[in-house]
């Protein structure tokens, strides 16, 4: 069962696996304390909560390609809980006043924390749209918890608006340390530090991407693979600095002449490929042609003019990715042996 899986999967596998039965255990012994000292709310959340991550690690080990909507329901199930031990926790502790109650204090601070840390983990392990879906609900959550207290328990005593407002400011905090330094970490390993397009590797990630949705879904997507026209002689004439510069101004040109949807990579040195979804063969070589012209018209800074070479290629069912890169090489091929400066579309003269 598990030789099936990818190496990402195999991992997220054994954290559910680990994770799921542990918590499901520990959440059923934190209810029966918890209906011990009388607290019925917290006892029944616990148990609910416990029972149904039981029932999630249940599916897991039946149906493991079930995997990433456990995961969803998952986050979703914890934040519930939160909410309901939060309510919980208010209501035993939170009535205090004036003075407060330390063990509400303590109470209030481990969910904070709990927050912060589901928090990370939903960053790391949920789709981006699923990410801000949770953190939207969750924080929702807690802010209803937070009304809960100033109008049910305290009113609007000056010292529950300061605990609470200490309190979720260390949140929004932590919440954006973390996205902020999972954003950076994200571009340091998915972007080419020189022009700012993707490296080769997430080029690659996105090319296998469409295809699968090319094959599910029989949607045409197309690749352009170009190069920069005689990007040594460039090198050995005016040195690195200038031909990293061409390189720079030329990913800039294609960055705003392309939709949010593509993907545009630096596939290795002055060659760059584009990732066009949901487009056939005619419009990826109007757009490639507009895009050599656009490189033609630029004036660059030190040489002046700089051109391209483009080789275009559309997805044919049943055809991989080696080949339509293959084909698309082949294309850029016959532009540089037609003169350059062109575009070939595959299987076409230029």
């Amino acid at each position: 069962m598990q030789a099936q899986f990818t190496e990402k999967e195999r991992r997220k596998w054994i954290i559910l696996a680990t994770t799921l039965p542990i918590g499901s255990v520990l959440s059923l012994i934190h209810a029966l304390v918890t209906f011990q000292r009388g607290e019925l709310l917290g006892g029944w959340a616990s148990l609910l909560f416990g029972l149904a991550i039981f029932i999630l690690f249940g599916v897991i080990m039946v149906k493991p390609h079930l995997i990433p909507p456990v995961e969803v329901v998952f986050f979703f199930v914890i934040a519930s809980y939160l909410l309901v031990m939060t309510v919980q926790s208010i209501h035993s502790f939170g009535a205090r006043w004036p003075g407060g109650s330390n063990s509400f204090l303590a109470e209030l601070n481990a969910i904070v924390l709990w927050y912060a840390i589901i928090y990370m983990a939903s960053y790391l392990a949920l789709p981006s749209r699923q990410y801000k879906q949770f953190m939207l609900i969750s924080l929702s959550s807690l802010f209803a918890a937070l009304l809960y207290h100033l109008i049910f328990q305290n009113g609007l005593h000056a010292e529950v608006v300061l605990l609470w407002a200490r309190s979720l400011f260390a949140l929004f905090v932590l919440v954006m340390l973390i996205t902020q330094t999972g954003e950076l970490n994200k571009d340091y390993l998915t972007r080419d530090d020189l022009t700012g397009a993707y490296n080769r590797r997430e080029t690659y990630a996105a090319l296998y991407r469409e295809l699968q949705r090319a094959e599910r879904y029989q949607k045409p997507f197309s690749i352009i693979l170009f190069d920069v026209d005689y990007f040594k002689n460039i090198n050995d004439t005016y040195g690195h600095v200038v031909g990293d510069n061409v390189l720079k101004k030329i990913a800039a040109i294609i960055k705003r002449r392309t939709r949010r949807t593509d993907c545009f990579g630096r596939w290795g040195g002055e060659e760059f490929l584009l990732v066009l979804p949901e487009t056939d063969l005619a419009v990826a070589g109007a757009i490639a042609v507009k895009l050599c012209e656009a490189i033609r018209k630029e004036r660059f800074e030190t040489i002046n003019a700089v051109t391209a070479s483009f080789g275009v290629e559309t997805y044919s069912p049943g055809q991989g990715l080696e080949d339509m890169l293959h084909a698309a090489d082949n294309a850029l091929y016959r532009a540089k042996e037609n003169g350059r400066d062109q575009v070939v579309i595959s299987g076409m003269d230029a």
